[in-house]
């Protein structure tokens, strides 16, 4: 018999309800195996504290104790009936105000990249083109 064999019978071996054959094999286990011995040696101390918390009764008041201190609580973190009442219209408005100003930046940033584009034959003129003076006409006309 091995060890994890012998201590699944050994809750059996304590009770003596175990058929004399195996009763044979655990006990000639025990006698050769030290850590199943030992394990054995702790079994009345486990049986004694199971059935200390088997007879354990609880205290018919305790609910009622935690009931009211539930209570409490719910009382002290009270909310107005009229934050309630602002709150389906402030929703709708939070809601909106975010996507507006994800839409501006979103069109903002996409007008912040976008490559400039000139038209080929306007490219010449622009290279010239002195915004801090007033050129005359005919600095435009073609030579």
């Amino acid at each position: 018999m091995n060890c994890t064999t012998c201590q699944k019978h050994l809750d059996a071996y304590f009770d003596g309800t175990l058929s004399p054959d195996l009763k044979s094999q655990v006990e000639a286990h025990l006698a050769a195996c030290k850590a199943c011995s030992e394990w054995y040696a702790r079994w009345p101390v486990v049986e004694q504290v199971m059935n200390e918390e088997k007879s354990t009764f609880s205290n018919p008041f305790l609910a009622t104790r935690i009931m009211v201190q539930l209570e409490e609580m719910q009382s002290k973190t009270y909310v107005p009936a009229h934050v309630f009442a602002k709150q389906p219209v402030f929703r709708p408005v939070t809601v909106m105000f975010i996507v507006g100003v994800a839409i501006s930046l979103g069109v903002l940033l996409g007008n912040l990249y976008r490559p400039l584009q000139v038209h080929p034959s306007h490219s010449t003129e622009l290279l010239y083109l002195d915004d801090a003076a007033i050129e005359p006409i005919s600095f435009y006309e073609a030579k």
